[in-house]
């Protein structure tokens, strides 16, 4: 008489494949919410990027409206603010530094300095910038340094 072969028994094996599809299944879970949290983490940081390079281009901004608008005077600082199409907004303020009287009775030289602060979000940025000017205010601004003032956002 010849051995009976022994079949396993369907319940077992059907047992055993429901075991490896919800492992395989809990690991595909698991490597997704993994990458889900870490395109999340970046997107923040693109946006946290943006904001900075937003806050920059407004203070930019400031800057340069206050150097086209020729608002500027030796009574006292003058204020100006507006905002960007884009996002982000600025404020700026021009201030009279000095004065410098030449001896020989040539033209008064003015030195104003223009802080502009930007802000876009959470970020902010602040930019400084000087310019003289010679002779009658408001006159032609020839620019001078310019610097960021605090580090960025």
């Amino acid at each position: 008489m010849t051995a009976a072969r022994r079949r396993p028994h369907p319940a077992r094996s059907d047992g055993v494949v429901l075991v490896v599809v919800l492992v395989l299944m809990a690991a595909g879970m698991a490597l997704s919410s993994a990458v889900a949290r870490s395109a999340a983490a970046e997107l923040a940081m693109v946006e946290q990027g943006l904001s900075r390079l937003r806050a920059l281009e407004a203070a930019e901004a400031g800057l340069a409206s206050v150097l086209r608008a020729r608002e500027w005077s030796a009574a006292g600082p003058s204020n100006v603010s507006g905002s960007l199409v884009g996002g982000g907004d600025w404020e700026a303020e021009v201030r009279l530094l000095a004065a410098r009287l030449d001896p020989s009775g040539g033209p008064v030289e003015w030195l104003f300095e223009i802080e502009s602060h930007g802000r876009a979000g959470m970020a902010r940025t602040t930019l400084a910038r000087s310019f003289t000017v010679r002779g009658v205010l408001p006159g032609e601004p020839r620019l001078g340094w310019w610097r960021q003032l605090e580090p960025p956002p």
